[in-house]
């Protein structure tokens, strides 16, 4: 995940498999494409770290992820639960989730 994100961007895990990525000077029009590029990067290195595993070792892993800006006199714990409620959408519809093998 860290090779995936730009070092303006910061990578927080809020627990067990969760991970939140806190990306600064975002113009708001740029968001999704910006968020598509992370998963793209992130699918790339991941794949690239995992290719030599025997198939009894890795199984899978998946991702799915919600993106939320913040919108006026928002709170950060706002702007998460937002964030939250997207990727269980977004998995439900499996527009953005990528499971590798």
């Amino acid at each position: 995940l860290f090779r995936s994100i730009r070092e303006t961007d910061t990578a927080y895990r809020t627990g067990g498999d969760e991970m939140v990525i806190l990306m600064r000077n975002v113009d708001p029009d740029n968001v999704d494409s910006m968020s598509h590029e992370l998963i793209k990067k992130f699918k790339i290195n991941l794949e690239h770290q995992i290719k030599d595993l025997p198939q009894d070792v890795y199984r899978g892993v998946g991702i799915s992820a919600g993106f939320a800006s913040p919108a006026e006199n928002e709170t950060a714990a706002e702007v998460l639960a937002r964030a939250d409620k997207n990727m269980y959408d977004d998995k439900r519809l499996n527009r953005i989730a990528y499971r590798t093998r």
